[in-house]
């Protein structure tokens, strides 16, 4: 990536509790790991190892994927194929999911700078059937949100589904929000003014030093099989720029 900008750089990793999700698989994972804890142990190792390389080499942001957090709290208690990963281990009920995964994501960011870290939560981005994919607010993941170790938020809010903006006001002040603003699933391009109409509102919300201009989630998904294609995701992307050249020059 050096060789291509001198710009900052952010990389993606997967989150340790979506890895432990979809790696615990009974008859499997427990002939080498007495349990799902142990199993995240050396998740969570090889993250931070990871981690450390990163940051070390001058990435200016790592983010944590973890969008099977949408999945615990907006699914029943038993594995579900209403999400990306057809394989996900069954889960417990939703606190104790929840707290398992704070205590992996804060695991694997404890003594970094938290404003080189960041997070991304979705609700799937495996179909561009909207009827298909998980729906909810995040309300019932603000106080976790609240309780992780990260200084910036990467999420999912140009679609009905993720609900209204409004229920993130309470994060702390020293959170920013990177707010979603093109929906990646959609063949169509939004206008400069219906980016900026959710940036206007994220902007009222939470101030201009907090809000960063994102796509909802990635437009890769798979390799064979993208979500859209790169000249319309190059669109996108260029709407959002649009968007903050005109935020920047108000």
């Amino acid at each position: 990536m050096r060789t291509l900008t001198d710009t900052p750089v952010k990389i993606a990793l997967p989150g340790p509790y979506l890895l432990t999700r979809i790696m615990w698989l009974e008859c499997i994972s427990d002939r080498a790991y007495r349990s799902r804890e142990h199993l995240a142990e050396d998740v969570v190792r090889v993250l931070r190892e990871e981690l450390h390389a990163l940051l070390a080499a001058g990435v200016a942001m790592v983010q944590l994927d973890e969008p099977v957090l949408s999945e615990v709290v907006f699914t029943g208690a038993k594995n579900t194929r209403s999400f990306m990963c057809g394989a996900l281990s069954e889960k417990g009920d939703a606190t104790a999911e929840l707290g398992f995964a704070r205590e992996l994501i804060n695991r694997v960011v404890a003594g970094l700078p938290r404003a080189r870290l960041g997070l991304h939560v979705c609700r799937g981005n495996w179909t561009r059937d909207e009827r298909a994919a998980l729906a909810g607010d995040y309300r019932p993941l603000v106080p976790l949100f609240a309780t992780l170790n990260v200084g910036t938020l990467f999420l999912e809010l140009a679609t009905p589904r993720a609900g209204e903006m409004d229920v993130l006001r309470d994060l702390p002040r020293e959170c920013r929000l990177g707010v979603g603003v093109v929906n990646q699933k959609q063949g169509a391009v939004e206008t400069v003014d219906e980016v900026l109409a959710r940036a206007e509102h994220g902007l009222g919300l939470f101030g201009a030093e907090r809000v960063l201009l994102t796509p909802d989630c990635g437009f890769a998904t798979f390799a064979d099989n993208p979500v859209t294609s790169a000249a319309v995701a190059e669109a996108k992307l260029g709407t959002i720029a649009g968007a903050a050249a005109r935020l920047r020059r108000r």
